[in-house]
């Protein structure tokens, strides 16, 4: 069974090695534990880890900005890929956003060539807003209205 729960300061070392697992660390820009702790740390972040038969699957961060009432669907990884674990996880941090954040709207972006994950966004309802440029890869900006999806 996935959980979703908030997470401990203590977690965020195996967070960073988790990043640099090959599967993940194309896709992202991984961080350092160093990194992790400053985010970590401030007040509009929050960190979740995600459980599979109670141990540590992965992980989401979220970043809430207050002024336009959304969040940002920092990061998410996943330490076993192709058992639906992520997909649970995104089910559980949207009715997070959505009941304990109040943020009517989720935001994201991904790497043009991470196929899975645009794949998995586009199947739970996240919509292209934008592209821009990063470091000459292609960067996809996707949302999800969260007051139409938690209705009912």
């Amino acid at each position: 069974m996935v959980q979703l729960s908030s997470s401990l300061e203590t977690e965020l070392n195996q967070f960073a090695e988790m990043e640099q697992l090959a599967d993940n660390a194309s896709y992202i820009i991984p961080n350092t534990p160093e990194k992790h702790l400053v985010e970590y740390s401030k007040e509009d972040t929050h960190y979740l880890t995600i459980k599979n038969a109670n141990e540590i699957a992965g992980f989401i961060i979220l970043v809430v900005d207050e002024n336009s009432n959304s969040a940002e669907f920092r990061r998410i990884v996943v330490s076993q890929k192709g058992l639906g674990i992520g997909q649970k996880a995104m089910k559980l941090m949207e009715q997070f956003v959505a009941t304990r954040l109040k943020a009517s709207r989720v935001w994201l972006d991904v790497f043009e060539e991470n196929a899975r994950g645009k794949h998995i966004y586009e199947k739970m309802g996240y919509k292209t807003f934008k592209t821009d440029e990063s470091n000459g890869r292609t960067l996809i900006f996707m949302d999800k209205d969260m007051s139409v999806t938690n209705k009912g």
